[in-house]
């Protein structure tokens, strides 16, 4: 971010060079015009401009956030060291505001433009040429490592490799990471990413280093349920315009099943505005990404935003002394070849006219999003089937006590006796499914513990 005192020097450097400002000087009213002219020409020649509703100054090399008070300061500096009469600060600051906000030096923003140590890139383009630093590019932040069009990532593809062992399940990631270098208006894509697994799996790892990859500035974190309800939402989605991505930690139902959801992730314009700022269309909606422990239950009234969502099934959970605490670190070395890995999924989308990579296990995954609602009548009906109650049914009637574990192991062991399909349970799943059913819960250190009445008949096991 720029400091003020920049501002302030490069300002009056260019304003002592000026006849108006000449040593000794003294202004009448009559000067104003003059005076206002030259503060305008000084802002404008100063690489000052405003992007999506933010000021922002050129610094040599890309275009960085310029906070409007530090500014106001150090324009005031200015008038008093140049004997600028007090009466006219306060238009002086309307006028160079306006200037300011009516720039249009580098037009829309690519994107795809990405500032390198070594120059910058357009990313959206399938010819990645490496131009240089120029104030007359849109790039507002610089990675930190170099472009390399030659780069390999063999630690992370073998990272991949271990945590989604399903070859199409990675294409596919691939191509859904690559289609934020795509341009939406060309190539319709209407897709989200779900990372499925309960933990210690790579999901994580994953998420923090596309974001390095492609910048944390290029990134945000809202829930999408932040983006589409609530009093905040048109300031979310301001924030979120010319964003690649939005990875959320935890992708709740809730979210998934928002009407305005699907216009959302099909990346449809949007309105928003800053705050104290006018309304504006949202023309760059980032891809949408995230994290679940368990499948979100999508009902089957929304089952059309079902088929926008990818589920890549990050199951396989990796024993502890074999994880690596500080993979993140390691993988930041190999971010040229990382960013390679996304760009050649981006090809290999824009080559199949934005046809993604098919696979039996995501198919398979993504039948169980809107089968929220069979899954907690499976539920019910074994809690049914083995005689539980949330409440006594009669005087002398006393509960016994159930960790959340031993109901998953049960419910697993009532599903195979009933030849249902085998697929991961949950704690999480059992926890939300009992506190619907009404069940009193207690913590006992890590675990929940149900207070259940057994039905006349039913047989007890506590594990």
């Amino acid at each position: 971010m720029v400091n003020a005192v920049e501002i302030y020097n490069e300002l009056h450097e260019k304003l002592v060079k000026m006849p108006t400002f000449a040593p000794g000087r003294r202004f009448t009213n009559g000067d104003r015009d003059e005076i206002v002219g030259c503060y305008r020409d000084a802002v404008l020649g100063g690489g000052m401009i405003c992007v999506n509703g933010k000021w922002r100054k050129w610094n040599g090399l890309y275009y960085d956030v310029m906070e409007p008070s530090k500014f106001k300061w150090a324009l005031e500096e200015s008038c008093a060291r140049l004997g600028v009469p007090v009466v006219f600060w306060k238009q002086l600051y309307d006028i160079c505001k306006t200037a300011i906000n009516g720039s249009y030096g580098v037009g829309y923003p690519s994107r795809g433009m990405l500032c390198f140590q070594n120059g910058v890139v357009d990313c959206s383009e399938r010819d990645r040429e490496l131009l240089e630093p120029s104030s007359s590019l849109a790039v507002f932040s610089v990675l930190p490592y170099a472009y390399d069009a030659r780069a390999r990532c063999p630690l992370f593809n073998a990272f991949l490799k271990e945590v989604l062992p399903d070859e199409g399940s990675r294409m596919c990631l691939q191509e859904l990471m690559g289609s934020m270098f795509l341009d939406r208006g060309k190539m319709k894509i209407e897709k989200m990413g779900l990372l499925w697994g309960t933990g210690a799996n790579g999901k994580s790892v994953f998420a923090e280093t596309m974001k390095g990859v492609i910048g944390f500035d290029k990134c945000s974190s809202f829930d999408p349920i932040r983006l589409t309800r609530g009093d905040d939402a048109e300031k979310a989605l301001s924030e979120v315009d010319g964003k690649l991505l939005n990875y959320c930690d935890e992708i709740t139902t809730k979210a998934l099943n928002d009407v305005r959801f699907k216009s959302l992730v099909s990346g449809e314009r949007q309105m928003g505005r800053a705050m104290y700022e006018s309304y504006r269309e949202i023309k760059e909606l980032p891809l949408i990404m995230g994290n679940a422990n368990d499948i979100p239950e999508i009902t089957r009234s929304h089952a059309a935003i079902a088929r926008r969502v990818f589920v890549f099934q990050f199951m396989v959970k990796i024993a502890e002394d074999r994880q690596d605490r500080g993979l993140s670190r390691k993988l930041e070395a190999e971010y040229p070849g990382i960013l390679n890995w996304i760009l050649e999924g981006r090809d290999r989308l824009e080559d199949n006219g934005g046809l993604f990579t098919r696979s039996e296990q995501m198919q398979e995954n993504g039948g169980r999003l809107v089968s929220g609602s069979d899954e907690r009548a499976s539920f019910g009906m074994f809690l049914i089937n083995k005689g539980y109650e949330p409440a006594a049914s009669g005087s002398g009637h006393h509960p016994t006590y159930k960790t959340s574990d031993v109901l998953r192991q049960e419910y697993i062991q009532w599903r195979a006796v009933m030849g249902a399909p085998r697929e991961e349970v949950t704690k999480n799943f059992v926890t939300r499914s009992m506190n619907r059913a009404g069940y009193i819960a207690r913590r006992r250190g890590n675990e929940m513990m149900y207070s259940v009445y057994v039905g006349k008949g039913a047989t007890v096991d506590n594990g």
